[in-house]
């Protein structure tokens, strides 16, 4: 896998060192629950490849909320890329994702999380099904 990965981002380097890469998307939604991006940045999917993660950024008042999904719960993902148009990804969980919280922002420092419950009213908890679309 790490082969393919180094192949696909044209990196000859080890996967550990790669930069995280954001997606801005315009749409999530996990089960009943959606979150429809109304301004740029405000959903936001991001891969770290050296940690082995997928998280979902949200902004909701102000802050962020966080869904961190460790790679190893992904059970199945399809991911769509017209060649134009929004790209959409669907992913399967086999166990539940984690919940952080944005805690007292500071300009130019880096973000400081706090674990907290399901923002999704339960939907992420209890659903194991998460699609979103992705801008161009």
């Amino acid at each position: 896998m790490e082969k393919d990965v180094k192949a696909r981002v044209g990196f000859s380097g080890p996967v550990d060192n790669l930069k995280a890469s954001n997606f801005p998307a315009v749409l999530l939604r996990i089960g009943e629950w959606e979150y429809v991006s109304k301004y740029e940045g405000d959903l936001v999917a991001k891969c770290y490849f050296a940690k082995h993660k997928l998280v979902w950024e949200v902004l909701d008042g102000g802050l962020k909320n966080k869904i961190e999904i460790e790679w190893e719960a992904i059970i199945g993902l399809k991911a769509h890329c017209p060649d134009n148009g929004p790209g959409t990804l669907t992913i399967v969980l086999g166990k539940q994702p984690l919940f952080f919280r944005e805690t007292n922002p500071q300009p130019r420092k880096h973000t400081v999380w706090q674990a907290t419950t399901d923002f999704t009213n339960g939907e992420a908890s209890n659903y194991r099904y998460s699609f979103c679309t992705l801008s161009t």
